[in-house]
């Protein structure tokens, strides 16, 4: 039995575990906590938000040159169970701390308004396990940490714009990127402030995506090889009074590796890129929601700039996106 099997197993006992096990004084079943929110510039990040943009062409696009986009993200990070050491759980003070865990959802896709009948380009879906820490070093200032041991992505070409490739360009080839992997979050966050570090790398030695074409008597595929991306991200936070808009900034690196299927070996390291976003707009505070609503919690414009996160597309660099967003926040 390989060793990713037997931490697949483990895993699973824990969850379930964790799912059945009476909830201590202190702890809290199903109840959210705004513990290590994704920034608003994370990519793909599982959350409600739709952006309007203009973009590169994608390969194997019909029509050339730039093009008018939407990009859709439909997720929520589910919350399930969290101990929390505090005596007000909404609010730690020095030397408190909680901990939790929660199952990310995501769906996430991009559809072309240049070509015939305006195709879906891309839907990524996302799905997996996420436990959060946090620690008051003082009064709203916490050592914050994220870590997702197992997690699933899945990516599909949309139907019209394979098949519609597939009659015009002879190389045109569908490729199943499709992985499990595993991703850490460390960060320094204040109600202003943001500063963070992660990393992920799939599992197993198959990396991103399949070593062979899906069709009947496909070719093989030399697998990715240098698969750890790290990140870097942080963000600015205005204050403001509950109710109100303020401003912020976001922004957030990735060392992005480029998909390439016809490398010589698997053993052939990729190239890579490294693949900013910026956001900057205008924010409410998470106190002017009420309970079990979902509500508008940022506006913004944002730019994205390096290899193309669509898919099989991240065999592109120098991809670019700017435009306009809006994010939404159920609690």
């Amino acid at each position: 039995m390989d060793t990713v099997r037997v931490f697949r197993g483990s895993v699973l006992l824990v969850l379930v575990a964790l799912a059945i096990w009476p909830a201590p004084a202190a702890g809290q079943v199903f109840r959210d906590y705004d513990w290590f929110e994704p920034l608003v510039a994370e990519q793909r990040a599982a959350r409600i938000a739709v952006n309007f943009g203009g973009t590169d062409a994608f390969e194997f696009s019909i029509e050339p040159g730039r093009r008018f986009v939407w990009d859709i993200h439909l997720g929520r990070e589910l919350p399930m169970i969290a101990y929390v050491a505090a005596e007000n759980p909404g609010m730690f003070r020095t030397g408190e701390w909680g901990v939790g865990l929660w199952a990310p959802v995501g769906f996430h896709m991009i559809e072309d308004f240049k070509d015939a009948s305006n195709p879906i380009i891309n839907t990524d879906y996302r799905f997996g396990t996420m436990l959060k820490f946090r620690y008051a070093l003082a009064q709203e200032r916490w050592i914050q940490a994220r870590f997702v041991p197992w997690a699933h992505e899945s990516t599909h070409l949309g139907d019209e714009f394979s098949l519609t490739a597939q009659q015009t360009f002879p190389q045109f080839e569908r490729i199943n990127v499709s992985y499990e992997y595993w991703e850490y979050s460390v960060g320094l966050e204040t109600p202003r402030w943001s500063v963070r570090h992660g990393g992920l790398r799939p599992w197993g030695k198959d990396g991103y995506y399949s070593d062979h074409l899906l069709e009947p008597s496909g070719r093989q595929i030399p697998t990715s090889h240098s698969n750890f991306e790290p990140s870097f991200g942080g963000e600015y936070r205005h204050p403001h009074g509950d109710g109100s808009w303020s401003p912020f900034v976001s922004a957030e690196a990735r060392h992005r590796i480029l998909y390439d299927y016809r490398k010589p070996s698997s053993s052939t390291p990729e190239e890579r890129q490294w693949s900013t976003t910026l956001a900057a707009g205008i924010r409410t505070a998470p106190a002017s929601h009420t309970p079990a609503t979902m509500a508008l919690s940022e506006i913004y414009v944002r730019f994205y700039h390096g290899v193309n996160p669509h898919g099989q597309l991240r065999n592109q660099r120098d991809y670019t996106m700017f435009g306009v967003g809006f994010n939404f926040r159920v609690k």
